[in-house]
């Protein structure tokens, strides 16, 4: 058996990263082929991005830009997007989105690359563009809580109101099947997309079930405009929503 400290630099990502790192360090700059220095600005990148560190990861790409001779690969303008989009720097974003977005990547981060770009894209105001590329990183069976309020999002300001309200109310659902707190704000938000789709009865039934909760005051404010709402249209459906709350 080998010692311990033979497989300590093949532990997990990072100190395979360091690892690698340690090595180009140790190999004389005239051995050092054009790949190996590639492969060192590369890991510099994923290092910033795992890190969540934004500037640093801009910077390690505009260094690996000015290499030459390094393979052609998205990966790169995929490890920037994913760290602006968790910084929430969409504009800055957005040309590494397009660029990810012509080149979607197979396999496994297909779906992330989907909903990367969707996301910039959503967040800088072009819901038409995004909605394409959030509904099929849905379709590939993720369980993201995040792609679902995203494409509720996306198909509200598209004027597709009754998918939305049943991607938001997906959404609420997914939240508690990962152990999260009820969100009744996600429900309410469900509701008013339905009744803006004219979906009375899927109206009616989120209410019966908020009902049945706890409500701050705000989103009980938001309950009972809803529920005026649906009397001054027509009428409640029988007791489907309770005339008091809990």
């Amino acid at each position: 058996f080998f010692a311990p400290q033979i497989h300590a630099p093949y532990k997990n990502a990072v100190t395979m990263l360091g690892f690698e790192d340690a090595q180009f360090r140790a190999t004389p700059e005239r051995f050092r082929t054009a790949i190996d220095t590639c492969r060192f600005a590369k890991r510099d990148l994923v290092r910033n991005a795992a890190a969540w560190n934004a500037d640093g990861a801009l910077e390690a790409y505009g260094r690996l830009s000015r290499l030459e001779g390094c393979p052609e690969s998205i990966h790169p303008e995929l490890n920037v997007l994913s760290v602006l989009v968790g910084r929430q720097r969409y504009r800055e974003a957005l040309p590494f989105a397009e660029r990810v977005a012509a080149a979607i990547p197979a396999g496994r981060y297909s779906f992330q690359s989907l909903h990367l770009a969707g996301e910039t894209f959503l967040q800088t105001g072009d819901a038409r563009r995004a909605l394409p590329l959030l509904r099929k990183a849905a379709g590939g069976g993720i369980d993201s809580c995040g792609l679902l309020l995203s494409l509720s999002q996306a198909l509200s300001a598209l004027g597709e109101h009754r998918e939305s309200g049943l991607r938001m109310e997906q959404a609420a659902e997914c939240g508690l099947r990962q152990g999260k707190d009820e969100r009744p704000d996600l429900l309410l938000l469900a509701a008013e997309r339905y009744l803006a789709a004219g979906e009375r009865k899927e109206t009616e039934r989120i209410l019966e079930a908020l009902s049945n909760l706890k409500l701050g005051e705000a989103d009980r404010a938001r309950f009972l405009g809803l529920e005026r709402r649906l009397q001054d249209e027509g009428g409640l459906s029988g007791d489907a929503v309770r005339e008091s709350l809990p």
